[in-house]
């Protein structure tokens, strides 16, 4: 195996090990895959043997709405040759995950032509789902915000209704909406508007009925059924009476309340099951708040001849408290956008208690982080009167502490008088840090069905809370929950990618050292620009190597083996670039070196044919023959005379001569084995005083770039150098420097780029 493909094998190795769930390298020529990573499984459940099978990808598993596009990306690759980056959705076994895709084009160093693709897939579902979830949440709290006040102004109840139930429709499966209020004299729960698919329906259920309706009222609290049949059971011993006909799958009842008293229901309803998620839960949860409110003022106003002396306070406070909900909302919103959005929970906590201030009395506020490892609660985020405390350990044995009750029970706390309501949860009060408060509130932190720790405000004063307050509570314990586990989750990961970067830095260092040593044996072989222009007066070279080191090179030599005042000099673009392309081009500098000093070397025709014959005998080991060489163009100037000897292998000499250009051009072999190898032609040119002389590589006219990203072209070139002339040297190098990063712009390079050039005395 030879070194290239050695450390080939030790890149794809570093690549396996980052943070992807499949590598492949596709042989474009051969139709097939090279290298495979095994965690393929994870993303599709295929075995990593189904890349090779010779299914269609794109027709067999890809989601046909996203055939098209990823089929555009697949043939984008081979088209433009240009890297290609996509998000896809795959189904494999009814099931349907999110992928990313990066594939890259791998250019052979020979030929130029893309002959591979490399590609990693990774699974993203979960962060999809994860995005969906947090978007899903903050369109919620903005279009709760907006409801609440479009419910507000309307004055009757059958607005109301549809006004939500067009709502509820853009946002999920409602098709059965109805808000239901209880009638204390007739003891029933009466639906005065209720809409299945648009259609209204009027009823009334009688409270000793057993139906869901009027166990959500009598056991004050929410239902939530994913399966109709299955789940009701949760809530009834009892058979459900009225169970005939067809019946929702999904169902979820919230009881209305105004000033702590159960005012009624309001319901959503599907035939299809699983059709609700705990957000749309919660969201109904927080519309039930402004539909309570919004009843209230539609039955006042329908009843306001006899009772608009009694409730015009009411009504004003009740409004008052609508525009104190909608800016709660507003800024719970920020505080959820803040929080479901942060990686580093420290950073924001202070924030977000300056913020809760503005909502409720916050004189204590904590988040309380559960330990389930080693059974503890760790007192980490608190803070009482403006000052952050200490750090707090309880043990979850700790069975009087209210922040273990809540986080074992998973239920929420509200006290309004320490020293009477701790009976209900505890059978002593302990304080583990600070002052004894009298109000507190405790609300566990979820994610996921899993508790992560609990958030609490309390205070120095009695009946310091109201059921609105730990609602508001609620909702910032969720979007602390996304908070938490989004940051544990970062923290996961920055350690991989930690590990992970030492890995790739060490075996990187590695290259890197042995091609800057690279470069210093190849720096060690170039003249310097201050000793060739003593050679040749206002001389230049701009060179620039596509990586750290470069197969292109250039030499100025003064011929000392004979009398005249002859000054050799070249430019020369080897196979290749990087490490193998400035190996040979060292190899090839000597061997140029050795020419000049070999007595039978009469010009320089004859130069490129010792040089051709001693890469050939050179390579003469090999089993297989060798077309590595050089293209290289070289003259030989006698600076009495200013006659100039020429001889190029498929580079030209351009000379500018008062506005005109004159090429002479090069043979058309390279230096080193061919099938057919003449010999080196020498051209005898006779300079002209203030001729200015030029010799480059192809590296220049080459370079991709421009408006629409095409070669620059020899003709653009040529142009380039005619502009130059009567410029300093110095500013000839700094015009054709600036001119290429222009022409390049956001590009790669290319190739390597040497350009030469003098002026006649």
């Amino acid at each position: 195996m030879n070194k290239q493909k050695q450390k080939s094998e030790a890149i794809f190795s570093q690549i396996e090990k980052t943070m992807v769930d499949a590598f492949y390298l596709y042989n474009l020529k051969e139709a097939k895959y090279e290298f495979m990573s095994v965690n393929s499984e994870k993303i599709t459940g295929a075995k990593p043997e189904f890349y090779y099978n010779g299914n269609d990808y794109i027709n067999t598993f890809i989601h046909p709405e996203d055939r098209k596009r990823a089929g555009k990306a697949y043939h984008g690759i081979v088209k433009y040759q240009k890297e290609q980056k996509i998000d896809f959705r795959i189904i494999f076994e009814g099931q349907t995950k999110w992928i990313h895709e990066e594939f890259y084009p791998v250019f052979d160093d020979k030929s130029g032509e893309m002959t591979k693709v490399a590609g990693v897939i990774s699974d993203i579902t979960q962060q999809v789902e994860r995005e969906n979830e947090l978007a899903k949440i903050q369109e919620n709290t903005r279009l709760l915000s907006e409801i609440g006040l479009e419910i507000g102004q309307y004055l009757n109840v059958r607005s109301i209704v549809k006004n939500i139930y067009n709502r509820l429709n853009d946002m999920m499966d409602a098709e059965f909406f109805g808000i239901g209020l209880i009638d204390k004299e007739k003891q029933c729960i009466d639906f005065p508007y209720v809409l299945e698919k648009n259609t209204e329906v009027k009823t009334s259920i009688p409270l000793d009925k057993n139906v869901l309706a009027t166990i959500c009222v009598k056991r004050n609290e929410t239902l939530f059924l994913d399966e109709f049949l299955k789940d009701y059971k949760k809530y009834t011993d009892k058979p459900l009476e009225g169970m005939d006909g067809e019946q929702p799958e999904s169902v979820m009842y919230v009881p209305l309340h105004s000033k702590d008293e159960i005012i009624g229901v309001i319901t959503i309803q599907s035939r299809q099951k699983y059709a609700y998620s705990k957000t749309d839960l919660q969201f109904l949860n927080n519309l039930s708040i402004y539909v309570a409110r919004s009843l209230i003022n539609a039955n006042l106003y329908e009843n306001m001849e006899k009772i608009v002396k009694i409730r015009t306070a009411k009504i004003v406070e009740q409004k008052k408290e609508l525009e104190i909900s909608a800016k709660n909302s507003a800024i719970l919103v920020e505080m959820g956008n803040s929080l479901s959005s942060t990686l580093h929970f420290e950073k924001i906590f202070e924030k977000l208690h300056y913020n809760l201030s503005k909502l409720l009395d916050a004189e204590i506020f904590g988040v309380r982080i559960l330990d389930i490892e080693n059974q503890q609660i760790h007192y980490k985020y608190e803070i009482e009167s403006g000052e952050r405390d200490m750090s707090v350990i309880v043990p979850l044995t700790d069975k009087d502490n209210y922040t273990v009750w809540c986080v074992t029970h998973n239920e929420s706390i509200h006290i309004n008088d320490n020293l009477v309501d701790y009976k209900k949860y505890v059978k002593e009060i302990k304080v583990p840090a600070g002052q004894m408060p009298a109000s507190l509130l405790f609300v566990p932190i979820c994610h996921d069905d899993v508790v992560l720790g609990a958030i609490s405000v309390q205070s120095f004063k009695k009946n310091a809370y109201t059921k609105r307050d730990l609602n508001v509570l609620k909702t910032l314990a969720f979007y602390t929950g996304i908070a938490m586990s989004n940051a544990k989750l970062y923290e996961s990961l920055e350690l991989k990618v930690e590990h992970r970067t030492k890995e790739l830095a060490l075996a990187n260092k590695e290259v890197v050292d042995s091609i800057n040593y690279a470069k210093n044996l190849q720096e060690a072989t170039l003249i310097k620009k201050d000793e060739f222009s003593k050679l040749l007066n206002e001389s230049f070279v701009y060179f620039k190597p596509k990586n750290i080191v470069s197969g292109d090179f250039y030499r100025v030599d003064k011929l000392t083996q004979t009398k005249d005042e002859l000054v050799a000099f070249l430019v020369a673009d080897c196979t290749g670039h990087g490490v193998p392309g400035s190996t040979l081009a060292i190899l090839c500098s000597n061997i140029i070196k050795h020419s000049h000093e070999n007595p039978t070397v009469l010009n320089p025709g004859s130069a490129l044919t010792f040089a051709r014959n001693s890469l050939i005998s050179l390579f003469s080991n090999s089993e297989t023959k060798i077309y590595d060489g050089m293209d290289i163009a070289i003259g030989v100037i006698d600076k009495k005379t200013n006659i100039l000897d020429f001889s190029g292998a498929i580079n030209n000499c351009y000379i500018v001569r008062n506005g005109e250009m004159l090429i002479y051009k090069g043979n058309r072999s390279h230096v080193g084995y061919s099938e057919q190898m003449n010999e080196f032609t020498t051209v005898q040119i006779q300079l002209q005083p203030k001729d200015e002389v030029y010799l480059t590589t192809d590296g220049y006219f080459d370079q991709f770039g421009g408006p629409s990203n095409k070669k620059f072209t020899r003709k653009r070139f040529i142009e380039t150098i005619l502009s130059l002339q009567g410029e300093d040297s110095s500013d000839k190098e700094k015009i054709l420097e600036k001119t290429f990063k222009k022409w390049k712009g956001k590009t790669i390079q290319t190739d390597d780029i040497c350009v030469f050039g003098f002026t006649v005395d």
